[in-house]
């Protein structure tokens, strides 16, 4: 489910967390449900790179500044995510890389109060459903909906972009897709370059435009799998 649609926000978090205190922020962070895309990665200035969303840009700054005090980061910077250009999870697995065309996400995504559904069904919808010959009565009884009702509603949602890529998912690291990189660019006309990257860079699997807190000029973000 994308986020936006539970009015929700989120930033990706580039900090300098000292080696000695790594241990602590892995077990603080496997606290936080919020908490996604966790990596230690190579790079000249920040250690640690990760994804949180909170319910409002106050909540997500509050929740930054604490984590980060928690973990004693010497530094860190929080990109915001300004507009997804690109969302889509999918292998190649016989090449070992991860390949899709571009959804086109458009720039607004409609609320769950725009949509005239409650969050609690969107979240519903976001977990894994049973493996069974009917994956959708239990949560159509539970939020008063008919089976034909809901798989109608889910193609609805899809068509909006609030259900991203909906169905069974391959888990890249048991097909042999191991390895990730994140690129981070900077242009003269961003967003265009950005654009571009989502409509041509056909292995990338999320392009998002960013905003910082402070001065960072790569603010193009794209991901990158592969064996």
């Amino acid at each position: 489910i994308n986020f936006r649609a539970k009015g929700m926000e989120s930033a990706l978090i580039a900090a300098d967390i000292p080696v000695d205190n790594l241990e602590k922020y892995r077990r603080i962070a496997l606290g936080i449900r919020e908490l996604t895309h966790n990596f230690i990665r190579n790079h000249p200035r920040f250690n640690v790179w990760l994804v949180l969303k909170a319910n409002s840009r106050e909540e997500l700054d509050r929740n930054i500044v604490e984590l980060m005090k928690q973990v004693e980061a010497r530094d860190y910077i929080t990109l915001y995510s300004k507009k997804s250009l690109k969302l889509s999870v999918k292998y190649d697995i016989i090449r070992g890389i991860s390949w899709s065309k571009n959804n086109d996400v458009p720039g607004k995504i409609p609320t769950a109060d725009e949509l005239g559904v409650s969050k609690e069904f969107l979240k519903a919808l976001s977990l894994p459903f049973p493996i069974t010959n009917r994956p959708f009565r239990d949560i159509s009884e539970k939020f008063g909906y008919t089976e034909e009702e809901l798989v109608d509603l889910i193609v609805e949602l899809r068509r909006k972009h609030v259900i991203k890529d909906y169905g069974a998912t391959l888990n890249g690291e048991k097909v042999g897709i191991k390895e990730n990189g994140m690129l981070l660019f900077d242009t003269e006309n961003l967003e265009s370059a950005c654009n571009e990257i989502a409509l041509n860079l056909e292995e990338a699997t999320h392009v998002v435009l960013r905003e910082s807190d402070k001065k960072w000029d790569y603010l193009c973000y794209c991901m990158l799998h592969g064996k």
